[in-house]
């Protein structure tokens, strides 16, 4: 018979526990400007797991966000704003870098494909 070695299992937990906290507390802003509690934390949800492009320059960092859905307007509208809070917070890459983060909205407006020679 062996003993179950639990202390894994306790550092585990923390870590969903401190990563479901850090999700909601940045959700918080989200959900006050949207105000439809049947499916903001699934639009939130797909906005924090969205693919995207980034943009590098000497100073800064661009990340092109691209939802998979196209959101409506007036939610187009609340999402831009979120991300321009988060902007507004002056968010620095965790390189040591110094070079600062901005988050942008992108759209998905169609698949090209280019055939190189």
């Amino acid at each position: 018979m062996v003993r179950l070695d639990t202390r894994n299992k306790r550092l585990l937990d923390s870590l969903k526990l401190i990563a479901r906290n850090a999700f909601y507390q940045a959700l918080d802003p989200f959900k006050t400007a949207y105000n439809n509690y049947r499916d903001d934390h699934e639009l939130f949800r797909n906005l924090t797991q969205a693919d995207g492009v980034l943009c590098e320059s000497a100073d800064h960092v661009e990340a092109h966000l691209l939802p998979t859905v196209n959101y409506p307007p007036a939610l187009e509208k609340i999402v831009t704003g979120l991300l321009t809070q988060i902007n507004g917070k002056d968010p620095k890459m965790p390189d040591g870098s110094g070079r600062r983060l901005r988050l942008r909205l992108g759209q998905k407006t169609g698949l090209q494909i280019a055939i190189a020679p």
